[in-house]
């Protein structure tokens, strides 16, 4: 257990943005971050609301002077969340909601064999459009199986594409906002070379293929009308002519029944690990799933599904620094509360050995914090994100707190108070290491 956590504290409070704000009803959700260049640090995360359940409005980019927890020079908005949206044409209002952002990129002035590659500075952001209804009556959220008709058609992926400008202090768009598609894909279904209706992003961005970043490796949700989810990998490719990256490769699906995986490169290899729709239903939880590919856009093998930990809570995992495969996530069964999602865990993997979980540390526990959310009211602690490492001994992981209650009884048989409201947010801990660890790109002068 060479790897410690030390908890840092709140890390977002409340985006600044116009109707983005604590006065308007809203808190930070989900985060990502990439380094931008040396000395700045880009912040990635989307604004929720208390309407329903994942009620997640806009996608916000923070840049930070220094470091991931420095100052912000910029804040802006990627994605609006609009309540009146009127994307049929015919009278009916829905909210326009965003959710799982995430970004990859090589930062400005990165040095790769002896150069700065023509895709430093360049940014790709991603997230998943969704369609909400509100009740008129009540104007809470209605639950998602009142929406699925208007899933396959509004539910898609958007991306941007972004490059630093020579400032630092914001971006340049290279390519606006649009919907997600593979090369040679136009307009209309399917989306890529997968046949599937609907595809949504995982919690994980991708991950670089190739030292220069020209490469990138992420994975996706699919799912084929009357089927499970199933997950895959995708692959980014910079177009140097165009100056942009494109989405030109589809790994091979996994079996049924998974959904919200992640890449990680752990040696010469690729591992995925993916949640299972199962072990999300079962009230104490079930195992996670690992697969291991030589080539990234392989045949995905039957999935590793070891005893502990037993999660039924969002799930993710990261290389780290130091190299090591560690994995995020609650065990109701470790719980001292009996809770799915408090405490939130670390622990570290080894694929040599079945993916066997060993050294579990406690990443945050919302109880032992003394954080003011009511046990009726059960606390959620989740979604941890580590940030790429920029060199030292220590290294950002981030998650969301809050209570799962809303501003409706409905969830719990509590409202929320002002008080959970308030604490409600982006916390994060570093893992430190014994020693100093290179930082994941490097600079002129370094």
């Amino acid at each position: 257990m060479s790897a410690t956590l030390q908890y840092r504290g709140k890390l977002l409070h409340e985006c600044t943005l116009p109707r983005e704000t604590r006065a308007d009803g809203l808190f930070p959700g989900h985060i990502n971050a990439a380094q931008a260049s040396r000395d700045r640090f880009l912040v990635l995360y989307s604004t929720r609301n208390w309407r329903g359940s994942d009620d997640n409005c806009s996608v916000i980019c923070q840049i930070r002077a220094g470091a991931y927890d420095g100052p912000v020079l910029r804040e802006r908005c990627l994605a609006e969340s609009i309540n009146d949206w009127r994307p049929f044409g015919d009278g009916r209002t829905f909210v326009k909601a965003h959710v799982h952002p995430v970004v990859f990129g090589v930062p400005a002035g990165a040095v790769v064999e002896g150069r700065v590659p023509a895709n430093a500075g360049l940014f790709v952001f991603m997230w998943n459009r969704r369609a909400r209804e509100l009740d008129p009556e009540t104007g809470f959220m209605l639950h998602y199986h009142k929406e699925v008709p208007l899933l396959d058609d509004l539910s898609v992926t958007e991306w941007t594409q972004l490059r630093l400008n020579a400032a630092g202090d914001d971006f340049e768009v290279v390519q606006p906002v649009e919907t997600l598609r593979q090369r040679d894909f136009g307009q209309g279904y399917p989306f890529c070379e997968i046949d599937a209706r609907r595809m949504a992003l995982t919690m994980n961005p991708p991950v670089p293929l190739d030292p220069s970043g020209r490469e990138w490796v992420g994975s996706t949700t699919y799912q084929r009308p009357g089927e499970p989810e199933r997950v895959g990998t995708k692959g980014f490719v910079y177009n140097a002519d165009r100056g942009i990256y494109e989405w030109r490769h589809c790994g091979r699906l996994s079996a049924p029944g998974l959904f919200e995986s992640a890449v990680a490169r752990v040696g010469g290899c690729f591992v995925v690990m993916a949640r299972i729709q199962k072990s999300m239903k079962a009230k104490g939880g079930g195992p996670v799933a690992w697969m291991t590919l030589d080539d990234p856009y392989g045949p995905l093998p039957d999935p590793v599904c070891p005893e502990a930990p037993c999660a039924n809570a969002p799930t993710t995992a990261f290389r780290c620094a130091d190299g090591g495969l560690r994995l995020f996530t609650s065990d109701p069964q470790l719980s001292p509360y009996g809770h799915p999602r408090n405490p939130l865990f670390m622990w570290d993997i080894d694929p040599s050995d079945g993916f066997r979980a060993t050294g579990r540390r406690t990443l945050f526990d919302s109880v032992a914090h003394a954080l003011p959310i009511r046990e009726e009211s059960l606390p959620v602690v989740d979604q941890a994100k580590v940030f790429p490492h920029a060199g030292g001994r220590r290294q950002i992981v981030a998650h969301r707190v809050r209570p799962r209650s809303l501003a409706s009884g409905l969830k719990t048989g509590v409202v929320v108070n002002e008080a959970e409201k308030e604490v409600s947010g982006i916390y994060y801990s570093e893992i430190e290491y014994p020693e100093d660890l290179p930082a994941q790109w490097t600079f002129a002068g370094r």
